[in-house]
């Protein structure tokens, strides 16, 4: 069972904390392992995570296994060139016995009942210095918490939440594959028109080349959002 921190353990994170969880020497000590999944391809995983209690600890955690699971590089270009950014939300899962979860085997595919959008937990996730007054958000509902009860092994555990990491579209973004097609088009123009000698040809390739870029990527932001 989770034991809740008195108030005077709770503190207000580091910029050092903030920018290098992993390097900071003041680390929390009480952790608890929490149910969390993310979205993929359209597929939907379950995994188990030990992380600290505070909300915000969890946060820096999460950031650390989102940016190890997809990678720094297929984050900037979700981000940059499909308009894709992170977000978190809060999924129910189907009520199983302690002993069944014991039993398998983790990150598995698997489908959530509801998936609901956060926005305090999006806003933290990018920003987890925020939840220092929420810190005690998780310890307020023990649903997102894995645990295990041995005198109550074989009955089904109670209703059970994750945070569930994915992508959603943002319109707002479009300004940096508009800008990339732009400056896409921009160099083929100088390219075309230094070897033709020609800078209307120059300037009509590049036109070109930079509609055909932004109707592409205008498509598939579309069908992603």
């Amino acid at each position: 069972m989770t034991t809740i921190p008195s108030p005077g353990d709770v503190r207000t994170l580091t910029q050092d904390e903030i920018d290098k969880p992993h390097l900071t020497k003041r680390t929390p000590v009480l952790v608890d392992e929490m149910w969390v999944g993310y979205e993929l391809n359209g597929r939907r995983f379950i995994d188990k995570k030990a992380l600290s209690v505070y909300a915000q600890h969890k946060m820096l955690g999460l950031r650390s296994f989102w940016s190890d699971l997809i990678g720094p590089w297929r984050l900037m270009i979700m981000c940059t060139v499909f308009c894709q950014k992170t977000v978190v939300s809060v999924a129910t899962l189907a009520a199983v016995s302690a002993e069944a979860v014991e039993q398998q085997y983790f990150p598995h595919e698997t489908q959530f009942r509801t998936v609901e959008r956060s926005d305090l937990l999006t806003r933290g996730f990018a920003h987890p210095y925020t939840l220092v007054d929420e810190a005690d958000y998780f310890l307020r509902d023990p649903s997102f918490n894995v645990q295990r009860d041995d005198n109550d092994a074989l009955e089904a555990l109670p209703k059970r939440r994750a945070l569930v990491i994915h992508f959603e579209t943002d319109k707002r973004l479009i300004a940096f594959p508009l800008a990339l097609a732009l400056l896409l088009s921009a160099v083929i123009a100088v390219i075309v028109g230094v070897c033709t000698r020609d800078i209307a040809t120059g300037a009509q390739v590049g036109g070109t080349v930079g509609g055909c870029v932004a109707v592409v990527l205008g498509y598939v932001i579309w069908r992603l959002g």
